[in-house]
């Protein structure tokens, strides 16, 4: 269902109804189930979100949805309404789970393990952000930043390029707030 490109509207709706809730499932919960009570960050929002709750004790959700929609208002007066229309589903579906989820106080492991954390990060981001993509859609973070950057100031660059120095350096500020292990741990999910 989610791979084959359905041939009636209502099969169409269906799909990119299926793949914004998986996506958006696959990326809130690895935040909160995995990353947050493991002590672990990343790149993109999810990493500045952690930043700022780190020094501010503001709910993790509200702070995504805030930059979320940061995001959909620069990518719309920059780039135009159908540049929005990509990411907007994702990026109102992502923090109302994210507010879900951070209700059920669950952590996915036993005990705290930052390798087995950063691994299961990385594959979720990467079926969150696969999945997203599969349908067109886009979660409206440092992706959509890149995009932005590349098409009012670095035209010159591939937004992939700009993208990885935003992550990058997110993974950087993160080793001087929480610590080194901490921003590695960051790499290896990001890989």
């Amino acid at each position: 269902m989610l791979f084959k490109e359905p041939k009636t509207k209502a099969g169409k709706l269906l799909r990119s109804t299926l793949i914004v809730i998986v996506s958006a499932f696959c990326g809130s919960s690895v935040q909160m189930f995995v990353m947050i009570p493991n002590g672990m960050t990343s790149g993109g929002l999810p990493g500045i979100a952690r930043i700022i709750t780190h020094f501010f004790p503001i709910n993790y959700a509200l702070v995504y949805y805030a930059m979320s929609m940061i995001v959909i208002i620069v990518a719309f007066f920059t780039m135009g309404m159908a540049e929005v229309r990509r990411i907007i589903a994702l990026c109102l579906t992502y923090p109302v789970m994210l507010f879900f989820f951070e209700k059920l106080d669950y952590s996915l492991l036993d005990s705290p393990d930052p390798l087995l954390a950063s691994i299961l990060i990385g594959v979720f981001y990467g079926l969150a952000t696969g999945i997203g993509y599969m349908g067109g859609f886009s979660s409206g973070g440092t992706d959509t930043i890149a995009r932005v950057l590349k098409y009012k100031v670095f035209n010159y660059m591939r937004a992939g390029d700009i993208q990885m120095v935003i992550d990058i350096s997110i993974i950087i500020v993160s080793a001087f707030i929480f610590n080194t292990n901490v921003a590695l741990y960051a790499v290896v999910n990001a890989y």
